[in-house]
């Protein structure tokens, strides 16, 4: 045993630096920033103008070009683990920049390296569901046409691990770098040609994110948010949409706020995010005023580690104890909800159910979503969320108004 103890590790030892060769990461890197370059073209979609149609395809061959290698150049557990590893920095390092606003910024390199490594598990573990296939075909089916195999369950295994949602969270998808080239009609759809009879002011005012929350801004921010409603009636608009928590309090329990806002519905119809409560619980809620009535729409679909905690009990009240100041989770609704304007409808979504197909199930020609995406800023995240409303758009053939703080409001199709 004293013997054998010491060579087992050696083993062990050998096998795991082998996972680190310096050439499967390297490999693993490359094929990644390849894969994940269309997002950082398309931060310049503005810039680009009419010509970012072209820059889009190019990364659109970049893409191609990243997933044939993954599949083709030394494929092994090895060099997809570390793929997906580099396509989770690449894709998602900006989910760690909330903890700046719980004073947990010393824990961001942390995990962002945990999101790195989930992912890299992710494409390590469809590499292997390949390997079992494969092997199969050849050693027990008897299969021909190995190499063909070989490639054909690569290329299923890898596209497959865009199915793979932690904790539901969808937003790896390959079908993005696909939008504004000549393949979109094909693998995606055509934008929507829906027109609303009626004009949408989408110009909220812009606040950082402790601004946000600060209590002695509240005043300030309430001001800047009637004057957008205001101008939005001085420009004859019959919706005003102001995005995600824009009120970051209940409206219901400010009664003179909630007074100004019914009878400025007179005028408009308002859409604004707030906190609702209801029975000690909290929600993130949209507030629909129209004609002297109100509507609350409350979010159907939290954001995981961000509104709920999808843990265990024991392990979600330890986090929020430890980690969030003894906060409770958000509630969320029983099912999406619309309103209606003048006869027309429009499911409400709220931040991240604008990129969850369930709100799309049953093809609304109209989404109204409302996001707050100052909790990322500087990054990638907007314009990765652009991308994936753009393709809901287009998928679905939904019209999308889209009113965002931190980031630019926008129609989408």
């Amino acid at each position: 045993m004293s013997l054998k103890n010491p060579l087992a590790f050696v083993s062990f030892k050998k096998n795991l630096r082998a996972h680190f060769s310096l050439e499967f990461i390297k490999i693993g890197f490359i094929n990644a920033l390849l894969m994940s370059a269309f997002i950082f073209f398309a931060l310049f979609e503005a810039d680009f103008g009419r010509f970012y149609d072209f820059v889009a395809s190019f990364a659109c061959a970049l893409f191609i070009i990243g997933f044939v290698c993954m599949i083709t150049r030394n494929p092994n557990a090895s060099t997809w683990f570390w793929g997906g590893f580099f396509i989770g920095i690449f894709w998602f390092y900006w989910i760690a920049y909330s903890l700046i606003y719980f004073e947990l910024a010393w824990l961001i390199p942390f995990e962002i390296i945990a999101i790195a490594c989930l992912y890299g598990i992710i494409f390590a573990f469809c590499f292997l569901i390949f390997k079992i296939f494969y092997i199969i075909s050849i050693k027990i089916l008897k299969l021909k046409f190995q190499k063909l195999l070989k490639i054909i369950f690569l290329s299923v295994a890898l596209f497959c691990a865009q199915f793979i949602h932690p904790f539901g969270f969808n937003w790896l998808n390959f079908s993005l770098p696909f939008l504004n080239t000549p393949l979109q009609s094909i693998l995606i759809g055509k934008p929507s040609t829906k027109i609303t009879p009626f004009k949408v002011y989408l110009n909220p005012p812009q606040f950082s994110q402790k601004e946000k929350w600060s209590k002695s801004a509240r005043a300030s921010i309430i001001k800047a948010n009637l004057n957008a409603i205001d101008q939005a009636i001085s420009q004859n608009a019959r919706l005003v949409i102001l995005p995600e928590t824009t009120f970051a309090f209940s409206l219901s329990s400010n009664s003179t706020l909630h007074k100004i806002l019914l009878e400025k519905s007179q005028k408009i119809a308002i859409l604004a995010g707030a906190i609702g409560f209801d029975k000690n619980l909290n929600y993130n809620s949209a507030f629909f005023y129209d004609k002297g009535a109100f509507k609350r729409i409350d979010k159907y679909i939290l954001v995981p580690f961000g509104e709920q905690i999808p843990l265990p009990n024991f392990m979600r009240d330890f986090i929020n104890a430890k980690f969030f100041a003894g906060a409770s989770d958000f509630a969320s609704a029983k099912m999406p909800e619309n309103i209606q304007i003048d006869g027309v409808s429009m499911r409400v979504a709220i931040c991240y159910e604008g990129t969850r197909p369930e709100f799309y199930e049953s093809k609304p020609e109209i989404l109204a979503l409302i996001s707050n995406n100052a909790w990322f800023k500087p990054s990638t995240q907007a314009v990765l969320q652009k991308l994936l409303l753009r393709y809901y758009a287009r998928k679905n053939s939904t019209l999308i108004y889209h009113s965002a703080n931190g980031s630019q409001s926008q129609i989408l199709r």
